[in-house]
């Protein structure tokens, strides 16, 4: 029998414009530490990338989610991306 998600635990982190690199060692620590296997991103556009130069908005974004997908391919997890 499959688990539900009614039974899942639930971590919810509202950091505001949170960093890239700080989002990918959260979900990292509740990747390997806690068994999460769904992430929801929501906004999306409101991570902030330290120090890469991305001329345009939508260059920032595919960085972002580019990050996220390599994250989840690694962790073998589902990340789930929503723009605001």
């Amino acid at each position: 029998e499959l688990p539900t998600l009614i039974n899942a635990p639930l971590y919810i982190d509202d950091t505001p414009e949170i960093e890239l690199w700080n989002l990918v060692g959260k979900i990292e620590g509740l990747a390997k530490d806690n068994g999460v296997q769904l992430v929801v991103v929501d906004p999306v556009n409101r991570i902030t990338v330290q120090g890469e130069g991305h001329p345009d908005e939508q260059e920032r974004i595919d960085h972002i989610t580019g990050e996220l997908k390599k994250l989840s391919e690694d962790l073998g997890i589902a990340i789930f991306m929503v723009e605001d």
